[in-house]
């Protein structure tokens, strides 16, 4: 698949604590009003939810709409509990980055325009670039155990793409440098900036 854009309208769902990235999964706890609609909303219509990171200072203007990063994860709701009380648990799987275009406010919760990324740059890793990851992970399981999850889970991780956003979404990283691996402009260039940021922490 050539690398391409789609543009379309998604629900945002900014957090201050969570950076999504594709071909992973996020189980969310549902429960102030206006995302219980963004959910009642998304799950009649296209099942797409926004995940976007909030800006440093967001409580100031948290009940209305504090700044967030352009780059975000487009994710499907991929299963839906609806609690007695209005509450939900979702889980959603994350399909593709994407750049905020627009922002409108017609509805209790934000959407905005955004740009899909998608194609070929997503799933190409030189070998070298894997190797080196593999490494790395290797060097930090020598420090420290890792968890028993992610370690399952990096043995079934046959695709290039699902084994780097894997690791970027597990490995004891701040948000700001999850958001940092979340702008690479390729899946190489995440994988390489992964591998720096964990050779930093053991320095």
């Amino acid at each position: 698949m050539p690398d391409q854009t789609t543009t379309l309208t998604v629900p945002l769902f900014p957090l201050p604590n969570v950076v999504f990235f594709p071909k992973t999964f996020l189980p969310l706890h549902i429960f102030e009003p206006r995302y219980r609609a963004m959910v009642r909303d998304a799950s009649q219509h296209d099942q797409l939810i926004g995940m976007v990171l909030l800006k440093e200072g967001w409580e100031r203007e948290y009940e209305g709409a504090p700044a967030v990063h352009a780059v975000g994860c487009a994710g499907k709701i991929i299963a839906l509990d609806l609690l007695p009380d209005g509450r939900s648990n979702i889980i959603l799987y994350g399909l593709s980055r994407f750049t905020i275009e627009s922002e409108t406010t017609t509805k209790s919760y934000r959407e905005a325009q955004v740009k899909r990324d998608t194609g070929e740059r997503w799933r190409r890793l030189s070998k070298a670039r894997k190797q080196d990851l593999l490494d790395t992970v290797q060097r930090i399981a020598e420090r420290q155990p890792l968890p028993q999850e992610l370690s399952a889970l990096m043995q079934i991780a046959g695709d290039p793409e699902v084994l780097v956003n894997l690791l970027c979404s597990e490995l004891p990283l701040t948000v700001v440098e999850k958001q940092f691996l979340l702008e690479s402009s390729t899946l190489d260039q995440r994988a390489r900036r992964l591998v720096e940021l964990v050779e930093l922490q053991s320095v």
